[in-house]
């Protein structure tokens, strides 16, 4: 009886904290809906939001299909096979596991490599506690272009598992926790890697720093996959949208840039970057 109780009492929490959204952030309930309930009825929705047009036309623009590439799927993400060193051991970061590591798990499996995640949030530290293994191994960092302690903000309402540095969502700002942040030039000293040879980043709005304190390090994957989070504010899209080209246009000069999402277009981007071969 108790259980059952209980269970009543989470479902009436749940749609209490549903309702609050739909009255405080209707646009956050909207974005939510339409991602999780329209694009899987519709396909892709991204002519309802202005931002996300202009998003899904910079893709367009900017980077090549992965239709038009022999590209192989590795769990949730997308690589070419061919350029993976079978020879020597494959070092791969991989920042934000939340809880699915498909990705990893399927690449450790095909090819002779040493997997590092790297995530902060107490879902993900709790989901790793036994799925580490002698090619897995996970550390309770955020990936960030600074070394400092940073806050991380995350929805109260528990509808999105996403937690940010940049709380691109826009979440209550009294809701945050601290963490220890780490840039991949430190990381890669403090495990004496002598290069990173894929990177992965679905690191919730930081990933373009991240790659470009890289660079400033000559640090330059032979892989690169990105997810860039689109933030919900318009005045903070318009900066967005310029730091965007600025940062595309630079990453272009080096690597060949491909689109791998395939749904919720304009919602954020996923590139797979490929080191072009004079580089």
């Amino acid at each position: 009886m108790k259980k059952i109780l209980k269970k009543c009492l989470n479902v009436f929490n749940n749609q209490i904290g549903l309702f609050k959204i739909i009255l405080i952030k209707p646009r956050y309930f909207f974005l939510l809906f339409r991602v999780r309930i329209l694009s899987y009825i519709f396909g892709d929705t991204y002519f309802l939001s202005p931002r996300c047009l202009i998003i899904k036309l910079f893709e367009d623009r900017n980077f090549k299909k992965k239709e038009n590439f022999n590209l192989k799927q590795f769990g949730n993400y997308f690589l070419d096979f061919k350029k993976i060193n079978k020879k020597k051991k494959t070092i791969i970061y991989s920042g934000g596991v939340g809880k699915n590591i498909s990705f990893d798990e399927t690449i450790a499996k095909k090819i002779n490599c040493k997997v590092r995640l790297f995530d902060p949030t107490p879902e993900s530290i709790s989901f790793m506690k036994n799925r580490t293994t002698k090619d897995l191994s996970f550390y309770p960092y955020a990936i960030y272009e600074k070394n400092k302690k940073v806050k991380i903000y995350f929805d109260k309402y528990g509808l999105v598992r996403s937690n940010s540095i940049t709380n691109f969502l826009g979440f209550d700002k009294k809701s945050y926790y601290y963490c220890n942040a780490y840039n991949l030039p430190f990381l890669r000293k403090k495990f004496k890697d002598k290069t990173i040879d894929i990177l992965k980043l679905d690191i919730e709005g930081v990933a373009m720093g991240v790659v470009q304190n890289c660079f400033k390090n000559n640090i330059f994957p032979q892989q690169m996959l990105l997810a860039i989070e689109v933030p919900m504010n318009y005045f903070e899209f318009i900066d967005f949208y310029k730091k965007l080209k600025r940062f595309i246009a630079k990453v272009s000069e080096r690597y060949e840039l491909i689109n791998i999402r395939d749904r919720s277009r304009g919602v954020e981007l996923e590139i797979l970057c490929i080191l072009k071969e004079h580089n």
